[in-house]
């Protein structure tokens, strides 16, 4: 046995060697502490401490490591996670962090079915999150806390807590939430059996999964409205709801819902069997017959997911329709298998609480006056047969229960027995340690005197050597300040020539920041006097452009309008002299002639307003005019006419000048074919090809000899017009026809 000292027996250390310790532990803890102030790091939520209350290197975060866990139904992880996240949130003051983990460590618990310990973690979130903390935790925990309120069938409390969440989560706008309020407060109302609140639940319930699109959650709301409407015998319209519900949940695979889905229709067809039973008996038999297929469905999800243990009430249900169908033998056997279920239950308690259900069942059925007579007495044979079960149940779970009295009497009982002896030889024990105790006193007491001796003559020794020492240190510090003075000399001398440095740059700085900023503006002053400059010659061109413009249409007006009207006015004077000297004739001749003046004088003046006015800028419109013209005046004499021109060119905005000039060339052109040319086909071609706006009029007339100087003035003019806007004019003539080709740089003739 290992020999263990009494602390009561230690002798005391010396105070040297106390204080010594003393030192050294302070001195350690100091240090700790700094270390820890300086290496302590920002608490991210999620991330749990250790032992040593650390922050763990964890890279996840809490919202993260909780949606790992909770998919995977590891509930205690999670609540491990929970719980050190709400420690070291409260640690660190971080309530919205704190209220979400007390929140989930909650869910944990009221998963577990443990409500106490949900409602302590749901009300300490709640206090967390409120007063804005954290709005959406506040609504949870609000919203749990009336859950566990109505699991404990303390209704009167449930709706302060469940409306006291609606609006917290109505102020979040978090529809999916309300929605799941408003189902759990139709449950409650149905409980409370207020119909009208019930419906009016559900179905704000069912429009917010509907905004939402939560299928899903639609089915649900369609199934709990079902149900009301089941309860109010409305059971058509149930049907249609419950239907609904059932596409919902097939189309999601949903068999969970799906089971519970197919035994609530299974139940409405069997009331809504029963309530047409008298009146329409054909009918009430097709609604059990789809009842009875509805119990099939279920009881298929029920098998697959829960096993047979879960199908009581299945046997019960088809039990039922069996007997409204007054198929007895099929009736018994349901009742048997029912029966059959109860004895799969391993707890006898439960399995009693089971059978007094059936047995109430069983005797309401028999009760029932559409009961046939013969069902009846097999129906209180039933009833006698489980009160004799029951009885039996009951005296077998007495008897264990006293058994197992008696066996924990006698294990108390020898366990009392085998305590004395152990405390017996405990008690020889501690004497015998006791006496070695005393035996080792005496060597220590020995050992500690010269121990003693020994610590003295060394304090001595490390007296004179600490004197010593401190007088070798006072001449260290000595030197040391020495050379502080010297250094610190030495650093007030660096900085001043740095600052003389850092003021000359500065001074540097601001010079070619002034600089800078002067040429910035001299620039800006420039460029604005040569936008101006710019601006004012722009204008005064276009003024002289204007009145160029002007003057070029006064000396058209006079000289085409003014010089027809003279003639005019002498045809007039002669036809006045030929009338006086009868020659009538000849007044015919000089009035044609004054009516052809007149004519061409209306066409001038048309095409000079039809330039003048700024609508008619476009090549469009231009080209239009030019091939209408050139229609007016070929069709007088039977000539074809092929006008092309190049739609690259439609937008295209022609300056007045441009357009005039283009123009009169082009009629000048028509008017000597017409004259001279005795043709029978007229080509005008109008593109653009390589930055060039060309023009081509051709014919297949007699031509003439192109060699020769024209006598009039016509083609003089048109080649003067195309050069002053830098083109080229070029005319070429055979027996064959005459081509005339205008081409002048499109930048020329563009609108300014």
């Amino acid at each position: 046995m290992l020999k263990q000292h009494n602390p009561i027996l230690r002798l005391p250390k010396p105070v040297f060697l106390h204080f010594f310790c003393l030192l050294i532990t302070f001195g350690w803890a100091q240090f700790a502490l700094v270390v820890k102030a300086q290496t302590k790091k920002p608490f991210v939520i999620g991330l749990p401490a250790d032992s040593s209350g650390r922050q763990k290197p964890v890279g996840k975060s809490f919202m993260t490591q909780v949606k790992e866990l909770y998919p995977k139904g590891d509930y205690k992880g999670l609540l491990a996670l929970s719980v050190d996240s709400l420690a070291y949130a409260e640690n660190t003051d971080n309530k919205k962090a704190a209220s979400r983990a007390s929140f989930f460590a909650g869910i944990v618990h009221i998963t577990y079915g443990e409500y106490d310990q949900a409602e302590a973690y749901f009300q300490k979130g709640k206090a967390l999150a409120s007063a804005g903390v954290s709005d959406k935790y506040y609504a949870e925990c609000e919203f749990r806390l009336g859950i566990i309120r109505f699991s404990r069938a303390e209704y009167n409390q449930v709706p302060a807590y469940y409306f006291n969440a609606l609006g917290a989560f109505e102020k979040l706008k978090d529809s999916a939430n309300m929605a799941l309020v408003y189902d759990k407060m139709g449950d409650l109302y149905s409980r409370l059996n207020d119909d009208q609140k019930t419906s009016e639940c559900y179905q704000k319930s069912y429009d917010l999964y509907t905004i939402k699109k939560d299928e899903e959650g639609r089915a649900r709301s369609m199934t709990s409205l079902a149900g009301v409407l089941s309860e109010k015998r409305k059971f058509k319209e149930a049907d249609v709801r419950y239907k609904q519900a059932e596409v919902i949940n097939l189309h999601l695979q949903r068999e969970g819902n799906l089971e519970v889905l197919f035994n609530n229709m299974a139940l409405n067809y069997e009331v809504y069997g029963r309530s047409v039973k008298k009146q329409n008996p054909k009918m009430a038999d097709s609604l059990y017959h789809l009842g009875i297929d509805y119990y099939h469905k279920s009881a298929t999800l029920k098998r697959k997911n829960k096993g047979e243990k879960a199908l009581a009430s299945y046997y019960r249900g088809l039990a039922v329709i069996y007997v409204e169908l007054n198929n007895l033998k099929k009736a018994e056997a349901c009742f048997d298998s029912c029966l059959a279920m109860s004895y799969k239950v391993e707890n006898k308690s439960h399995r009693v609480s089971d059978l007094k259900a059936f047995r109430s069942f069983v005797m309401q059925m028999a009760q029932s006056e559409t009961v046939d007579i013969h069902l009846k007495e097999t129906l209180w044979k039933k009833v006698h047969s489980l009160d004799t079960e029951i009885s039996s149940l009951r005296d077998s779970i007495y008897n264990e229960i006293n058994v197992k009295a008696v066996a924990e009497a006698s294990t108390r009982y020898q366990a009392g027995k085998k305590d004395v002896e152990i405390a017996n030889q405990k008690l020889a024990l501690s004497q015998k340690e006791l006496q070695l105790n005393n035996q080792a006193f005496t060597l220590q007491l020995g050992k500690e005197e010269t121990a003693k001796q020994k610590a003295q003559n060394e304090l001595l020794i490390s007296n004179e050597k600490l004197s010593h020492f401190a007088l070798s240190n006072q001449n260290e510090k000595l030197k040391s300040q020495k050379l502080e003075s010297k250094s610190l000399a030495s650093k007030l001398e660096l900085e001043r020539k740095d600052n003389v440095l850092k003021n000359k740059d500065l001074k540097e700085a601001v010079f070619l920041r002034n600089s800078i900023l002067l040429a910035v503006l001299v620039l800006i002053v420039i460029g604005w006097l040569v936008f101006n400059s710019i601006r004012l010659r722009r204008k005064v061109e276009l003024q002289k452009a204007v009145i160029d413009q002007r003057k070029r249409l006064s000396a058209d007006l006079h000289d085409d309008i003014g010089a027809t009207l003279s003639s005019i006015s002498i045809y007039t004077e002669a036809i006045k002299n030929k009338l006086k000297n009868n020659e009538p004739e000849k007044v015919m001749e000089l009035i044609t002639k004054i009516g052809e003046n007149s004519r061409e004088t209306i066409s001038t003046l048309g095409d000079i307003v039809w330039n003048i006015n700024p609508q008619n800028d476009s090549a469009e419109k231009l080209f239009n005019r030019m091939e209408s013209t050139a229609t007016m005046l070929l069709s007088a004499q039977n000539t074809l006419l092929e006008f092309e021109a190049d739609p690259r060119l439609s937008d295209f905005d022609f300056s007045l000048e441009a357009k005039q000039n283009l123009y009169l060339i082009f009629k000048e052109t028509i008017n000597n074919t017409l004259k001279y040319a005795d043709a029978t086909q007229v080509k005008i071609g109008i593109k653009k090809a390589d930055g060039n706006f060309e023009m081509a009029i051709s014919d297949n007339g007699k031509g003439f000899d192109s060699s020769k100087e024209s006598e009039g003035n016509g083609l003089k003019n048109m080649k003067r017009r195309v050069e002053n806007f830098g083109g080229k004019f070029m005319l070429a003539s055979s027996s064959a026809g005459t081509s005339t080709m205008v081409q002048i740089p499109v930048v020329a003739l563009e609108k300014i």
